[in-house]
């Protein structure tokens, strides 16, 4: 049996190398339109940025191992261009002396992966313009920036790609700005929480441009460009850096009839089988809940499309899909769907938000952890976001992968134990609270509320139960405030029979003032999710 896979990244090699593993009479091809085979797109921006200087880690050797090791035939620089699906024959054209040979195959895989598109302002030959998506393109920007000495960097594009590479690149003595259309939209997070690392990074140093279409570009006599003009105003820069605009590639697909959906993705059945007999798809060109699917999960996704094609052996997408944007001062993370996703999808969730420090509070160094769970209604997880300046709440991922992958409805969380939580810590565990807060609200004994419906409606009563001193650093314009301890003793100044909205720090003390005004009568109460921290979080202007 022939396969053949166009496409030479992760999901393409993955692929190939479990077939061989698995079967030895096997002639396999990888076909790859750039002069290099490459693993791992996002650790691009480390060897731009000189975090690792030896260009030998990423794929240099790659082709010459696949070759002789697994003994697969690669084309590299080539370029499959028509499918005879009747005939199962493929035309390949050599990108270097554009002959085309026409090859057969048994079985053809789709794992071409996604490319950033220049829009056409950009498309003018320019020197220092440089797309972003293979090694190729890594080379020719290190060529570049070591002839000019350039120092001063602008991307384009929003998402997790782009940020990691200004990361990069900032810690590194670089002057970054990031240049995007869209306002805090990073791909498979939600504007809450994309909105953190953004204002993180600013602080840091990088200069965001938002919202800001290009209207025209300056180039100087030596082809390079020296500023791009925005509707808003002029950016000057010494090289560029485009990681926008991001599009599936499946025009070929599309070409021979192969059913692409709205996204331009290649639909799959569980068998990663195409609407095309023998031709199948996996890794950023199949259809996955609109989401690009991270490197890891691609991985596992190509083992699966393999043990397919020989085993016949069906198999359902993963839903959890980690994702992690790790910088230098701070950490976004995601298991399972975003908000977006589900949406779009048209899936019925719920969410709830939560924040808590990530050590306990006699333990030196903790910092604010913000979370949002989002749950359907048989009580299971669909995904989780978090932020914080901890980068040890990557083992609370790791948790709660675990925990969605097992299937446990959201209220087992209290029942959780963590041997990496602190010695000394008590039972104050976020994903332990989270499932104590779902089995309050589930038995009635706690009626949480979104914090940022609270403002939507002036008529309701906001009471906030914190500390003098908590009040009068910070607090909500026109709520009552009335301290947790003062509570039973001036019931009086709060109404009967209006809609109560209970509001401390982080959600624990105002559970307790939810008990004690129902234990007196109270039927209107309501704990706001998350407290004033989730609150600052998530808003702004609301706050003194």
């Amino acid at each position: 049996m022939k396969v053949i896979i166009i496409g030479g990244s992760v999901a393409g090699i993955t692929t190939a190398a479990r077939l061989r593993r698995l079967n030895e009479s096997l002639e396999i091809v990888i076909i790859e339109r750039s002069k290099e085979l490459f693993m791992n797109k996002p650790a691009l921006c480390y060897y731009l940025s000189n975090m690792n200087k030896k260009i030998e880690s990423y794929s240099f050797g790659l082709e010459e191992k696949l070759t002789s090791v697994y003994n697969m035939r690669i084309l590299a620089n080539h370029e499959a261009v028509a499918i005879n699906k009747d005939t199962k024959n493929l035309s390949v054209k050599n990108l270097n002396t554009k002959a085309v040979v026409e090859m057969e195959y048994d079985k053809l895989i789709f794992a071409t992966g996604f490319s950033f598109y220049p829009h056409k302002i950009f498309r003018n030959q320019a020197v220092n313009f440089f797309p972003l998506n293979n090694l190729d393109d890594a080379v020719k920007i290190k060529e570049y920036i070591k002839l000019s000495s350039a120092k001063k960097l602008l991307i384009v594009g929003l998402n997790c790609y782009s940020l990691k590479m200004a990361d990069c690149f900032l810690r590194n003595g670089y002057e970054v700005s990031v240049l995007s259309e869209t306002e805090f939209c990073i791909s498979d997070f939600d504007n809450d929480f994309s909105l953190r690392i953004i204002e993180d990074l600013s602080k840091q140093g990088v200069r965001f441009y938002l919202k800001s279409p290009v209207k025209k570009i300056r180039i100087n006599d030596a082809k390079s460009i020296y500023e791009v003009i925005t509707d808003k105003e002029g950016i000057t820069t010494q090289f560029i850096v485009y990681m926008d605009n991001i599009k599936v590639n499946s025009k070929l697909a599309s070409k021979s009839q192969i059913k692409i959906n709205d996204l331009e993705q290649i639909e799959i059945n569980q068998q990663f089988e195409t609407t095309s007999t023998d031709i199948f798809s996996v890794g950023g060109a199949a259809n996955e809940l609109a989401e690009i699917p991270h490197f890891a999960y691609t991985q596992l996704r190509a083992r699966e499309l393999a043990d397919s094609i020989l085993f016949q052996k069906e198999s359902k997408a993963d839903t959890n899909n980690p994702k992690i944007l790790n910088l230098k001062n701070a950490i976004l993370g995601k298991v399972g769907f975003s908000e977006s996703v589900l949406k779009s999808n048209k899936i019925a969730y719920q969410k709830m938000y939560y924040n808590s420090g990530s050590k306990e509070r006699y333990i030196n160094g903790s910092k604010p952890i913000f979370l949002k769970v989002l749950y359907n209604q048989e009580k299971k997880i669909l995904g989780i976001q978090i932020f914080s300046e901890d980068h040890s709440i990557i083992r609370l991922l790791d948790s709660i992968s675990v925990f969605i992958k097992a299937g446990l409805p959201i209220d087992e969380l209290k029942n959780l134990h963590f041997a990496y939580s602190p010695e000394l810590s008590s039972r104050h565990h976020p994903l332990n609270t989270i499932g104590n807060i779902f089995e309050n609200h589930e038995s009635d004994l706690s009626l949480s509320f979104q914090s940022a419906e609270v403002f939507n409606d002036k008529q309701k009563i906001i009471l906030d139960i914190r500390s003098t001193s908590e009040y009068q650093k910070k607090h909500l314009e026109n709520a009552l405030f009335i301290p947790l301890e003062e509570l039973r003793e001036r019931l009086n100044e709060v109404p009967v029979n209006r809609e109560i909205y209970l509001l401390s720090h982080t959600g624990l003390r105002s559970y307790l003032a939810e008990r004690i005004l129902k234990g007196h009568g109270y039927e209107h109460v309501y704990n706001i999710q998350g407290g004033l921290s989730i609150i600052d979080f998530l808003s702004n202007g609301y706050l003194n």
